[in-house]
């Protein structure tokens, strides 16, 4: 302890007593022929003095004694001794004086350097003892005063044992025995009574003749409480790593337990997804087929019931997958090829029938410069747009709901679309913003509720989006809607031609809108401004009849879209006008309606339409109409295509041209359907049937290896799970070179009810060309089936198909 530094419970310890003094160190030096004699030296020059002057009176006292001699003799010989005497005391007194000096000199070099000395032990960290030939203590520094916790005058003097020695021997190790001490491990007595651990060394020394013993006591307290500190350390290290590793054995058998489970729930779920979808697909595919044919109203609506409930059955059963996907942290994304502007339009399309029910006005806007051959995830984002629109149809009892699709930044390779859910319905709270998006959340989440659904639509879309690296948004406020947005970044096909945006008949055509609902005819507007044409609108009859009556002159009006809307039969009034107004023989009339009705389709020609466009309205559709109409202006008959037979299902939107293809291609393709179901059977072939394919079922995979061995097929739709062989092993089958089969490179297209992610991987890397899930729509067939057969000699119109997608990345 350095010696400015106070003594725990002692007293202030900067007090000289508690220092080792320079005296201390040297109290038996015999410093007499110095001091001493510089102390005596005035008294023996005076004795010396006294004495010359006493022995030289009484020699002239002796040399008076014959008669004769003078008196001052005496009183000469007087003087001649006090002056001796005087020189003799000055010198002497000078040379003593001299000697003095030099000792005294070397006594202040002697107490600087033993000040020195006691300076140097006092600021060690350990304690020092100087302990005499009588076992007494001479000295000690301040870090040995504070490890005993005493002062030092209750140390000094006493017996060695008290303190420095605790061994309880009589006999002293050093002194009596000639042991040598060097860091040995003993205690010392603290004045509070605990016993501090020191490690003790002796060092013989003659100090001034004298032997003496340099007693020095380094305090192992802290080195001890490490060391018991280190010990417990080590005891619960060691404990930890037992409970780890027991928590180890236990987390890796519950692995082993969870992977089970993990394995069972995923087969399960397989299964389930297998029994449902199968027999989802026949529940569906057989009610499609029930109403393509002649039905009363009400067994209409009935059979229409039944379709919806399916569908709504059939996304409940998705969401709950994804879900449990979501849980699992296993959701996926599977990019393809894929056309936006198709796939936007038939999702609006099927979700603007319940809208329509509801007597909803339903829009769909898709920008025209946004481009439409994209690459991603087509499915997700079908699911993001059907959740998203579906709760927006959900929630709104009057007014409309409009979809609108804009692109934002746009380079060479990819294009930043905002896609936006706007409608009029209840709203949402502020401070329910973020809290929708939460599993199992509603607005209203009551017993009494007047909404269906479980709250799962918004999650998923939220991790959908985040999935495709997008943000999604609301803006609500209760009672005055709610407007869902979200971005995505997709990439472009390579080397894609889009559609044509303009057509050069169609720049500066006039045309007139006579719609009431202004997003419909905001929507109509941005359409045919970007053809190239001359809008004017109107919304009432009488006001579509003033316009039509101030150009009839100049024949300025060529064409007319008119909304089925109108109040009154307002569209059949005013189709009537400008039927019997001769001016306006030329005009050509397009209905704009909500939904197409049997009979629809005879019945629009009969009122003088060319055309209609059913709502919501299709962007493509709306370019070929107008062309039909100028073509119908230039005298060109019209050929208006019916809906009412099965076989004339038109063609999807997704392949560019498809309705041109000579219908002699596919009466030519034969395609083989591998289905161990026999209400999938009659349903698929039926399907392609009514699309104008020539097919024949196979009940499993081996009965189809059979049939490919000895006839000639050009497609193969293979379901996955059926007895005797599935469909994987019978396509690795067919890929092999060794096989019977004549044609190892048929398309083959999986027609599975395995919806699971992996599922579509496992059926390319099987051999199979494309994928298709259960249930199966006739359009989303009719796609696949293009898709991988050579249906027209355009190489423009044919698409990549998922798996060649696949192989590419």
């Amino acid at each position: 302890m350095r010696s400015g530094a106070k003594d725990n419970g002692v007293g202030d310890s900067t007090n000289e007593s508690e220092f080792i003094k320079p005296s201390s160190l040297t109290e038996n030096m015999d410093f007499s022929s110095g001091e001493y004699r510089h102390r005596l030296t005035p008294a023996l020059t005076a004795g010396l003095g006294v004495a010359i002057s006493l022995v030289a009176f009484k020699v002239v006292q002796t040399t008076n004694i014959h008669p004769g001699h003078p008196v001052w003799h005496e009183w000469f010989a007087l003087g001649l001794g006090l002056t001796v005497t005087a020189l003799v005391t000055l010198c002497l007194h000078f040379y003593l004086t001299r000697n003095s000096r030099a000792d005294r000199k070397a006594e202040e070099r002697l107490h600087k350097a033993l000040h020195y000395t006691a300076g140097i032990l006092n600021a060690l960290p350990f304690g020092v003892f100087v302990v005499g030939h009588d076992r007494r203590v001479r000295s000690i520094n301040q870090a040995g005063l504070a490890l005993l916790g005493r002062r030092r005058h209750e140390i000094v003097g006493h017996h060695c044992k008290s303190h420095a020695c605790l061994s309880g021997k009589e006999i002293c190790p050093v002194l009596d025995e000639g042991k040598s001490v060097d860091q040995v491990e003993c205690s010392l007595r603290h004045a509070n009574g605990t016993e501090i651990p020191v490690l003790k060394s002796v060092v013989p020394l003659h100090l001034n003749g004298e032997e003496v013993l340099l007693e020095s006591f380094f305090d192992l307290s802290r080195r001890k409480k490490m060391e018991e500190e280190l010990r417990t350390s080590k005891e619960q290290t060691e404990s930890l790593n037992e409970e780890l590793r027991q928590q180890s054995l236990l987390a890796r058998q519950m692995a082993m337990e969870a992977k089970i489970a993990a394995e069972a729930k995923d087969q399960f779920l397989t299964n389930l997804s297998h029994e449902i979808r199968t027999p989802l697909n026949g529940v569906m595919g057989m009610n499609q087929m029930l109403l393509n044919t002649s039905l009363d109203p009400d067994q209409r609506y009935y059979t229409e019931t039944v379709q919806t409930c399916s569908n709504q059955l059939l996304k409940f059963f998705e969401d709950v997958l994804d879900y449990e996907k979501l849980q699992a942290g296993e959701l996926k994304l599977h990019p393809t090829d894929f056309n936006l502007r198709a796939l936007v339009e038939e999702t609006a399309e099927a979700l603007a029938i319940k809208a329509h029910e509801k007597n909803l006005a339903f829009s769909n806007y898709i920008d025209p410069a946004a481009p439409s051959l994209l690459h991603g995830d087509a499915d997700r984002l079908r699911r993001i747009l059907v959740n998203i629109i579906g709760n927006a149809v959900k929630f709104t009892e009057s007014g409309e709901v409009a979809v609108a699709v804009t692109l934002g930044e746009e380079t060479p390779s990819r294009a930043t679309l905002r896609f936006s859910v706007r409608d009029t319905g209840i709203g949402i709270p502020s401070n329910m913003h973020e809290e929708i998006f939460e599993l199992f959340r509603q607005v209203d989440g009551s017993m009494t509720r007047r909404h269906e659904g479980i709250g799962l639509g918004l999650t998923l879309a939220r991790e959908f989006v985040h999935l495709m690296a997008g943000e999604i948004h609301v803006h609500s406020e209760e009672g005055h809607g709610a407007e869902f947005s979200f971005t995505l970044t997709l990439e472009k096909q390579p080397d894609a031609t889009e559609f044509p945006a303009a057509c050069p008949m169609l720049v500066g055509l006039d045309i007139l809108v006579v719609e009431e609902d202004a997003t419909s005819r905001h929507v109509l507007h941005r359409y045919l401004d970007s053809l190239g044409c001359r809008v004017r609108d109107a919304m009432t009859v009488r006001e579509a009849k003033t316009l039509l009556d101030l150009a009839s002159a100049r024949a300025r009006i060529p064409v007319v879209l008119i909304s089925r809307s109108l109040p009154n039969n307002g569209d059949e009034i005013l189709a009537q006008h400008i039927r019997r107004t001769p001016s306006l023989e030329k005009t050509a009339m397009i209905l704009l309606t909500n939904q197409v009705q049997q009979g629809d389709a005879q019945r629009f020609p009969n009122l003088g339409y060319i055309g209609y466009l059913p709502k919501p309205i299709r962007y493509r559709q709306v370019q070929e109409l107008l062309q039909t109409a100028v073509e119908y202006r230039n005298g060109k008959p019209l050929d208006v295509p019916t809906v009412e037979s099965p076989s004339e299902i038109p063609a999807s939107p997704l392949l560019p041209g498809a309705s041109n293809r000579d219908a002699a291609d596919r009466f030519s393709t034969r395609i083989l359907l591998v289905e161990d179901n026999k209400t999938n059977q009659i349903i698929l072939l039926e399907i392609l049937k009514s699309l104008g394919f020539v097919a024949r079922a196979a009940n499993h995979g081996q009965e189809a290896i059979e049939l490919l061995s000895r006839e000639e097929y050009d497609l193969v739709l293979m379901d996955c799970q059926m007895p005797v062989m599935d469909g994987l092993e019978a396509t690795r089958y067919i890929r092999h070179p060794d096989s019977p089969v004549l044609d190892h490179e048929i398309p083959v297209i999986a027609v599975t009810a395995h919806v699971r992610d992996g599922d579509r991987e496992e059926c390319f890397a099987a051999g199979m060309n494309d994928y298709l899930p259960k249930p199966i729509a006739p359009d989303a067939l009719w796609v696949a089936l293009a898709r991988n057969l050579p249906l027209n000699s355009d190489p423009a119109d044919r698409k990549e198909s998922p798996r060649s997608t696949a192989d590419r990345e």
